[in-house]
């Protein structure tokens, strides 16, 4: 009833021989393409309990939702002495039943099961997508904090170079710089570098992302899109963060007595 119940677009070979008792195996087009074998090759397997055995190659096919690889009961049998245990199983409505109905007597029959949870097609998809929000909100949050550490480091960066550039801000100041030129020029230092590091980042880091998208099954990631508009966005935020951090060396720059600034060390 599997090829019934789920949609794994084979591209060659068929159940047949991995439901005849035959040791067949049948493998996701990546995984077949990395072992680089083809329906009717075989391959070593040396499985968890550590027994070897070889397994012919029966199909071929592109949807890896559930696993990229599936083995019959009988081959699992042969090579494990542990009963077969279900981590997942698939089912449909026969014909004419109402699904609400159908609900409630699969409830019904599964109250005495509480570790198991029924869930339709939809919400089968909408777990699976929950988990991958879950780790972009990880990933999200990583970002937030990396560019929260650059914030902190822009700032500690102006103030370190105000500081060691004591002698040449009060030359600039003695020769006829102006508190306020002085405060845009630190403000537009932070800025270019602030740029600067966003477009290293923006060009190291989209075609190791694009390459990584390649890398994945279509079955998760079927295509490529370039956020222009985030990274916009980010470099808009960027600036704006650089402006921000650089307020207070600006300010302690501006504020340095000529005098003092041109006789320091």
């Amino acid at each position: 009833a599997y090829p019934e119940l789920v949609n794994l677009r084979l591209t060659s070979g068929g159940f047949d021989r991995l439901l005849d008792g035959g040791n067949g195996v049948m493998l996701q087009t990546a995984k077949a393409e990395s072992l680089g074998v083809d329906v009717g090759d075989t391959i070593d397997i040396t499985w968890e309990n550590g027994r070897a055995s070889t397994l012919t190659v029966s199909a071929i096919f592109e949807e890896d939702a559930l696993s990229s690889r599936y083995i019959s009961l009988d081959t699992l049998t042969s090579v494990s002495d542990l009963a077969p245990r279900d981590d997942f199983v698939a089912a449909k409505l026969a014909d004419g039943v109402d699904p609400d109905v159908a609900r409630l007597a699969i409830d019904e029959a599964l109250a005495a099961y509480p570790q198991v949870e029924a869930r339709t097609s939809s919400q089968f998809q909408q777990d699976q997508e929950a988990q991958i929000n879950q780790i972009l909100v990880l990933v999200t949050t990583l970002l937030l904090f990396a560019i929260v550490m650059s914030f902190i480091g822009i700032a500690i960066t102006l103030a370190l170079s105000v500081f060691e550039r004591t002698r040449e801000i009060g030359l600039m100041r003695a020769v006829g710089m102006t508190r306020r030129q002085l405060r845009r020029a630190v403000r537009w230092e932070a800025v270019i570098v602030s740029v600067f590091g966003v477009v290293v980042g923006v060009a190291v880091g989209l075609p190791l992302g694009i390459a990584l998208a390649y890398a994945v099954p279509d079955s998760l990631i079927d295509g490529v899109t370039i956020p222009y508009s985030t990274i916009v966005i980010v470099l808009i935020a960027v600036v704006i963060a650089a402006a921000i951090a650089a307020i207070y060396p600006a300010r302690k720059a501006s504020k340095m007595n000529v005098l003092d600034a041109i006789s320091a060390d």
